[in-house]
């Protein structure tokens, strides 16, 4: 039997063809929408706020549980600061 008539190549081909055909256009047209109106750079302001919460709150956390044997870095380039 060649690939193409395998369970596994059978299954991705309906898990493609699936993903093709839900292509939602009103979805598209809201996210389309969206940017136009320019309302992703606050957005992701608020994200940036609440992921830099959330990683104090993080550091705290383990900071209180384990002291000094964890050490916490923010990569290079982090927005979250």
């Amino acid at each position: 039997m060649d690939g193409a008539g395998s369970g596994a190549a059978r299954l991705a081909i309906s898990a493609k063809q699936s993903m093709d055909t839900c292509t939602n256009a009103p979805m598209q047209q809201l996210v389309a929408d969206y940017l136009a109106d320019g309302r992703l750079d606050a957005h992701l302001d608020t994200l940036r706020s609440v992921y830099r919460e959330r990683k104090q709150a993080m550091r705290a956390a383990l900071a209180d549980a384990f002291g000094e044997q964890v050490i916490a870095t923010t990569a290079a380039g982090s927005s979250c600061g």
